[in-house]
């Protein structure tokens, strides 16, 4: 979640699975996400990167719905009482 959370500071959008190198590191965007659908690097798999980010921006007052390929859909704004990441 670092990552996304500094690529949302830097670009002003969550990072999508074609957003590419994940800067300061070897990493890539897509490789994140593979490793979360297919269970890698000690993950249970079943996720996505989409989800991940979905839950995020969920917790701090929208829903997000995405497609498989990552791309940003509808944005639903609600009223969140308690804010965890404010």
């Amino acid at each position: 979640m670092t990552w996304a959370i500094a690529w949302r500071r830097k670009t002003d959008q969550w990072p999508r699975v074609k957003s590419g190198r994940i800067p300061g590191t070897t990493e890539r965007w897509s490789r994140v996400d593979e490793a979360l659908r297919k269970g890698f690097r000690g993950l249970p798999g079943g996720s996505s990167l989409a989800r991940l980010l979905a839950g995020r921006r969920q917790a701090r007052g929208g829903h997000v719905l995405n497609d498989s390929r990552g791309l940003a859909g509808v944005v639903v704004k609600r009223r969140v009482v308690d804010d965890p990441f404010g």
